[in-house]
């Protein structure tokens, strides 16, 4: 029976994965928004191998020109190009483009890391490069039907690639009754563009199981094989679709593999137990869980865990956006001949405990002792899980659920109680403000946005206050694997940060006098409000970037790095630095740093592209400089910080620059403003070398210093692309015409010899055919006369017979002298004949032998004429290739108006709460009943603020008391706030809330400031 296996996020991932591809639609189809070249490598084949090997790779992407170099994260991989051998026309060996030789040395551990290629426009963005220790194959192609099936092995990686909407991978093996085989496709997890689905096939060709989403959120099949025999697996693309980077890694075999830890995370510093779940799992024992229908293994291991969960762990697993500010590290069990999959284990600062079953009802509820954590499960279906504690008054916790953030198809709901008891001794139920989804999208390049839910709860009195935890999805699903995380800790204000190139491209490239941009996420943790200073460390000679504020309001900042008109090319390993002091603490972060999995097109000022991009974590964050020059460089005056405050107006001066006779329109806006800040976009003319940003703010504009810089949108720039490689390719084609032309001449002239000694075979042929006539005429005369000489001879020897026998008779004498004279004449003529047939015999040789020579100058000059027009088609065909280049590259080569973008200088900006400070009041201000007294007011003036500031008062119960609303006039600083107690004023100690309202820009702030005022109660005296 055909089993299709029900994975837990398969609507999730499908929704996810369908955002993406509109993502991907989006972002990389219109080619109207170019930038300066910039290399990108879109995928590598095969993307991975064991460890200890030695393979050939090919890269896929835009600008790889001069493509030369390999850069790997782990110093054990390294690559060298592939070679071609010299040929007839390139005496030299060659380097094959988009080819390399990578060696892997033994001592490399299992997982991801991450390669760049470097070119002449710079150095890449990563592309996932996977290690194994098991043996690896590439599939053979075609493969796309049973009969041309990839034969493959178990315990083994099958790397291919879908490169086409139709076409499907077919692989076989043999496997044994009761065997339990893996197969886990990996695509996602190596930065692939395919989504792929895995069917599994007996050799009578019934579907035993098939996934698209499973592990991972990939295809992954685990099952039993039922009978010993061949089967069949197929790989195809869920949405038809096909590319050179569309590759895979298909694991297959009896692997361990690892469902799930728990619990999800330890204490920091700790060594403690966590259990295995999964298949395969060596020394596992069956649990009492499944999967769909599949049995787990659960396994007990000992994890050790840092002190410090903030130090930056090594992940050679992928790690998403949402997971980019989580302290983990990385577990993987080694089977008998493999590792298994890695599962991340976080790292916590309070003690961690576990869900106890059942607390699925708020009497259930189980009872916590904070700080802690507990390590859940939204498990079985529809699980509601509740929890309670107690808290004093003004108690101030931090309620988080992790899980979305383990990488988990989930969305945590939080619900908090507050459980009173009334006079009858029943229990009274107050819900409190829920919470939901964390974060907001402050990047579409790299997406932190989380379903997981926190809340900064308050106990409002003291008492018992329960949690109620609930997944958004489990009432579809029941799935042991959504763990949870619930932390009710202590506030612990701290932060995290990741560093993304902000280049749509992916990589981080500046050209000479140019500006690129690191935008600087920050999870601000536990309302956490102090400003982050952000610096960078690595950068090389010639590029400089100034330290940023992140301001209290702002959760992303960004970087900007400055190259010198006479900058070298190079390459640098950056370091994000983040600085602040918490609660007296200096404490400083290293930033993670994020890629992009695909590229986004430029949006111009204003713009937001509408859906997130698919991206990941790196291992590392890398500049390059390379050659050319920005043709529009925009610089704020900086020579100051420049303040202003809530409701002010701030004009920042800027210059322009222009290179190359560049007059074409630029549009510029500050960016990385802090919210409620109306800011311009200002159209800056060629003519135009000079003006102002302004940027108006309103009375709820956050106040704090914040770093920013404009953005400038360059329009229709000519810019030639690589004139080199054109000027390099027609001088190519020049000589490669040159040589065409000599080939093609040498052929004529080879078929030209060939005619030749076609004709002189064919002469010498008929001449030795007549010269054969003629001797075996000449030999035929010759035996005739001879012959008739012979019958001469005898004639004559019977007539001197017979004369001799008759002396006498005077006949026989005359006719012995007339045979005598016959046989005369016949021997002369046996004479002419022979020498006849010596001369036509000698003729006949002598023509024999020349038409033997000619035949051997004709198989000369015949195999010459081939191997001339061998060459001639040879130097054809290379000509019409380096014809192609030569125009291709000179068509590219051609002027063409493009976009670009570059970042100004930044700035930074200061937002006081009030355009004035009030000096400290006094103390106490004192009176007795029926007394008057003056309260001294002073003021200082801010940002050049110089409108009247009015005073009022609240006061609360307080009867008898006057105070009167004074004024400080246009420029002044100090007036005095008359006040007046009546007879019969309230005595004691009040608190009286002194109101100072301004006006700024038509907007009106306010500041309140208490004082006491203590009030003498007068004794009334006796008439």
């Amino acid at each position: 029976m055909m089993q299709t296996e029900t994975t837990p996020w398969r609507h999730f991932v499908d929704s996810i994965q369908l955002a993406a591809v509109v993502a991907v639609l989006l972002f990389t189809t219109d080619s109207a928004f170019a930038q300066l070249p910039a290399i990108r490598m879109d995928g590598i084949f095969p993307a991975g191998a064991g460890a200890g090997t030695t393979i050939e790779v090919t890269l896929s992407g835009n600008d790889l020109d001069d493509a030369a170099e390999l850069h790997f994260s782990h110093p054990g991989i390294t690559a060298t190009q592939k070679m071609a051998e010299p040929t007839a026309f390139v005496k030299e060996a060659y380097p094959v483009p988009g080819q390399f030789v990578v060696t892997i040395t033994g001592d490399v551990p299992v997982g991801t890391f991450d390669v760049r290629v470097r070119g002449k426009y710079g150095i890449s963005n990563p592309r996932v490069f996977d290690i194994s220790n098991v043996t690896e194959l590439n599939e053979t192609e075609p493969n796309n039907e049973w009969k041309q099936a990839t034969e493959v092995g178990l315990t083994q990686i099958v790397n291919g690639q879908i490169n086409g909407n139709t076409d499907v991978d077919v692989f076989r093996f043999a496997a044994e009754a009761g065997q339990k085989i893996t197969l886990d496709c990996r695509a996602r997890r190596i930065d692939s563009l395919l989504d792929p689905v895995l069917s599994v096939y007996d050799a009578t060709g019934r579907e035993l199981i098939n996934n698209h989403n499973g592990h991972a959120r990939e295809a992954f099949v685990d099952f039993t094989v039922p009978a010993d025999g061949e089967y069949h697996v197929q790989i195809a693309d869920a949405l038809y679709r096909g590319g050179a980077h569309f590759v895979y890694r298909l694991a297959i075999g009896p692997m361990p593999h690892i469902d799930y830890i728990f619990p999800p995370a330890g204490l920091a510093g700790s060594n403690s137990q966590f259990t295995l779940f999964g298949c395969n799992l060596p020394g596992g024992q069956l649990s009492e869980l499944s999967v769909n229908g599949r049995p787990l293994e659960k396994l007990n291991v000992k994890i050790a865990l840092p002190a410090d969960p903030s130090t930056q762990q090594p992940m050679n697993g992928r790690v998403d956006p949402e997971q980019a500010f989580m302290d983990a590290v990385e577990y993987r069990v080694h089977g008998p001949r493999a590792f298994s999959n890695s599962v991340s284990v976080g790292i916590t600062t309070t003690p961690v405990v576990l869900e106890v079953e059942s607390n699925n009802t708020p009497q259930q509820a189980q009872k916590l002792t904070p700080p802690c954590e507990v390590a859940g499960q939204f498990y079985p279906e529809r699980d509601y899980d509740w929890y309670s504690f107690e808290a004093k008054q003004n108690d101030t916790w931090t309620i988080e659920v992790i899980s979305h953030r383990l990488g988990l198809p989930t969305d945590a709901q939080l619900v908090i109680h507050q459980i009173t008891v009334d006079d009858k001794g029943e229990e009274q139920v107050k819900v409190l403000p829920t919470a939901d989804d964390i974060g907001t999208r402050d990047r579409a390049q790299f997406d932190t946005r989380t379903g997981d839910a926190a809340y900064q709860f308050t106990a409002p009195v003291d008492g018992l206050y329960r949690v109620r935890v609930r997944d958004g999805f489990s009432a579809l699903q029941s799935d042991p694997r959504l763990v949870y995380r619930l932390a009710v800790r202590r506030q612990q204000p701290d932060f995290r940060l990741v560093a993304v190139p902000q280049d749509p491209w992916g990589a981080l490239v500046l050209h000479k006098g140019d500006r690129s941009t690191i935008d600087v996420l920050a999870e601000r943790r536990d309302g956490l409000a102090e400003p982050i200073t952000l610096s960078v460390k690595g950068l090389p000679a010639g590029v400089t970037s100034s330290e940023v504020k992140l301001g209290p309001s702002m959760t992303v900042a960004t970087l900007v790095l400055t190259a010198a008109d006479n900058v070298m090319p190079a390459i640098a390993d950056l370091q994000i630095v983040g600085a602040a002091t918490i609660a007296g603490r200096n404490i400083t972060r290293i930033a993670r740093c994020g890629t992009t999995n695909t590229s986004m097109r430029m949006l111009t000022p204003n713009q937001r592209p509408q859906q997130s991009l698919p991206a990941r974590v790196s291992r590392g964050l890398v500049l390059s400089v390379a050659d050319g020059v920005s043709p529009f460089k925009v610089k704020l005056k900086n020579d100051k910080v420049w303040e202003t405050t809530r409701g002010g107006i701030l004009k920042i001066p800027y210059t322009a620059t222009r290179h190359k006779d560049y007059k074409g329109p630029v549009q510029c806006v500050i960016e990385n403003l802090p919210a409620n800040i109306t800011r311009t976009t200002v159209s800056i003319a060629a003519a135009s070398a000079a003006g102002e940003f302004p940027l108006t703010l309103r009375s709820n504009t956050p106040a704090g210093t914040y770093s920013v810089h404009a953005g400038a949108f360059v329009t229709a720039y000519s810019y030639s692309r690589n004139p080199e490689a054109a000027e390099t390719a027609r001088i190519r084609k020049e000589e490669m015409d040159k040589v065409a032309a000599a080939a093609a001449e040498a052929a004529k002239a080879a078929t030209a010899a060939k005619q030749q000694a076609d004709k002189a075979v064919t002469g010498s042929a008929n001449a030795a055919k007549a010269a054969e006539q003629k001797n075996t005429q000449a030999k035929k005369f010759e035996t005739d006369t001879v012959a008739a000489q012979q019958k001469a001879d005898a004639a004559v020897a019977a007539m001197k017979a017979a004369a001799a026998a008759k002396p006498d008779d005077a006949n026989l004498k005359n006719a012995v002298v007339a045979a005598q004279k016959a046989a005369t004449d016949a021997a002369a003529k046996t004479k002419a004949a022979t020498e006849a047939a010596a001369g036509t015999l000698q003729t006949f040789q002598e023509a024999q032998a020349t038409a033997k020579a000619n035949t051997m100058k004709k198989v000369a000059t015949d195999a010459a004429a081939v191997e001339a027009a061998a060459f001639a088609k040879a130097a054809t065909d290379e000509k019409k290739i380096t014809d192609k280049n030569a125009t291709d590259t000179a068509n590219a080569a051609k002027p063409k108006n493009i976009n670009y973008w570059t970042a100004s200088t930044p700035i930074t900006i200061k937002i006081h709460e009030y355009p004035i400070t009030l000096t400290e009041l006094p103390q106490a201000t004192k009176l007795k009943q029926g007394d008057k007294t003056e309260l001294p007011i002073t003021i200082t003036r801010l940002v050049e603020y110089a409108e009247q500031v009015s005073f009022s008062t609240v006061i609360r119960g307080v009867s008898g008391l006057s105070i009167q609303n004074v004024n400080i006039p246009k420029g002044q600083t100090q007036i005095k706030l008359p006040i007046t107690a009546a007879a019969n004023a309230t005595p004691g100690s009040h608190e009286i809330t002194l109101r100072a309202t301004m006006r700024i820009n038509n907007q009106t702030l306010t500041l309140d400031q208490p004082f006491l005022l203590e009030i003498e109660k007068v004794e009334t005296k006796k008439q």
